[in-house]
This record gives structure tokens, C-alpha cells and sequence, in this order.
């Protein structure tokens, strides 16, 4: 018998905008982390993925603003399965822990290595919604895509 499945994988929801904020938040993050140096914000950005991983989107330290700042531009929520994001969330802790690991082992091509992939990552899912981890764990579960909301762009309601 064949496998045919398809989206959802669970039955969670989380708003596909909201992770994109989140996603935007991050990669406007590790550009001083990259240009300066500053690793501190790295210890902040693992805390909040870890709140992530650990209570869901809402959990997180930039929930609050982020949340007031979509709907005070008038962003209206948008519902998508959970389960991608989820592993989006834990793949950002993974580069997170990786790029500090590696800098504190004085690896230096490595740390910044990371950084590039996390923050294209970051950028790409931000400004396009191409979420590299969502398309990875898709490929992982064996669902077969479809189509998703954030498959249409930055500009599609």
C-alpha cells in the first residue's frame, strides 16, 4: 500500500505570522552578533527558543511585543499546523547552541559558519515564508507538501 499522507501532521495550530516576526526578530538579531561580536544576544536568543521548545510560541521573552506590533498594524493571525514550527523552533535552539559551542571552543570559521546558515534561514522564512526547518521536517516525516499559506509570499492575505 502506498504512503499518501499529507498536511496536517498533528492537530496544533500556531499563526504562520507571528512565527515569521519571530523569524525577522531573530535574523535582525545576529547581524550585530556577527558584525560585533556581541555573543550575548546569542544567551538571550537561546533562552527564548528554549521558553519556546519548552511552552510553544506563546512562551517566548518577544511574544508580548511582537503580538502588539502585528496587530497594531492590523496583521490578522493566520493558522497553520504546529508541528513544523515546532521543529523550526528546536532547529533555531540546535544553531543557537552550536554557534556558541563553537565560539567558546575558539572555532572561529565554524561560529561564523552557523551564523550565515541561521541567519539565511532566518531571513528567508522571515521575508518570503521558504521556512527551510518546516520544508526539512516535512521531508523527515515523509508528509508529502501540498501547498501552504506561506508558500504565497510575503504579501498574501
Amino acid at each position: 500500500m502506498k504512503n499518501n499522507r499529507s498536511c496536517p501532521v498533528g492537530y496544533g495550530q500556531t499563526d504562520e505570522h507571528l512565527s515569521r516576526a519571530y523569524a525577522g526578530l531573530t535574523a535582525l538579531l545576529l547581524i550585530p552578533v556577527m558584525l560585533t561580536g556581541r555573543q550575548w544576544i546569542l544567551y538571550i536568543l537561546a533562552a527564548d527558543f528554549m521558553l519556546r521548545v519548552m511552552g510553544g510560541i506563546r512562551a517566548g521573552l518577544f511574544c508580548i511585543p511582537l503580538s502588539t506590533l502585528l496587530s497594531k498594524l492590523g496583521v490578522e493571525p493566520r493558522p497553520v499546523n504546529a508541528e513544523p514550527k515546532k521543529f523550526a523552533v528546536k532547529t533555531g535552539l540546535a544553531f543557537t547552541l552550536l554557534a556558541l559551542a563553537a565560539r567558546l571552543a575558539g572555532w572561529d570559521t565554524a561560529y561564523y559558519v552557523i551564523l550565515s546558515l541561521f541567519l539565511l534561514a532566518a531571513a528567508a522564512d522571515a521575508l518570503t515564508g521558504f521556512c527551510l526547518a518546516c520544508r526539512i521536517y516535512a521531508l523527515w516525516s515523509g508528509v508529502k507538501k501540498k501547498s501552504s499559506p506561506s508558500d504565497e509570499g510575503i504579501f498574501k492575505s
